[in-house]
């Protein structure tokens, strides 16, 4: 990704300058918010299903009221679309394992699962609050 700085149609890369390695790398401030981001966004993807499973099915199939599964499953599409859009961000920004991003993508699918993977995630939380050593 790059800043534009002048503007030239006839070369859509001309004017681009490249970030420093200062702007590139993560603050430790960023990687929280980040994390935080990614904790509420699961939080929200695993309450969002619960509620489309539990709710908004019955009230499809048992009660014939499909507009509860319409609105629902929008939102909680949205949410889970989000909630990988940030496993991907958490995964290259931490420097996670493929297994991890395979797990975090697994939970997904599963009730409570990303209410519970949660608790993996406060553990790296809690680790970016301790001060750095040097």
């Amino acid at each position: 990704m790059c800043i534009k700085t002048g503007v030239n149609l006839n070369n859509l890369f001309a004017g681009c300058r490249l970030k420093s390695k200062k702007n590139m790398t993560n603050s430790k401030e960023q990687m929280k918010k980040q994390l935080y981001r990614f904790r509420m966004v699961g939080i929200a993807e695993g309450i969002s299903f619960l509620v489309l499973l539990l709710i908004a099915m019955p009230l499809k199939y048992v009660f014939k009221i499909p507009e509860a599964v319409k609105f629902t499953g929008w939102v909680h599409g949205a949410l889970f679309v989000t909630y990988i859009w940030f496993a991907f961000e958490v995964f290259g920004s931490f420097k996670k394992s493929f297994l991890w991003l395979l797990k975090a993508v697994i939970v997904a699918f599963l009730p409570f699962g990303t209410i519970l993977f949660d608790k993996e995630l406060k553990k790296d939380a809690a680790l970016l609050e301790q001060p750095v050593q040097l």
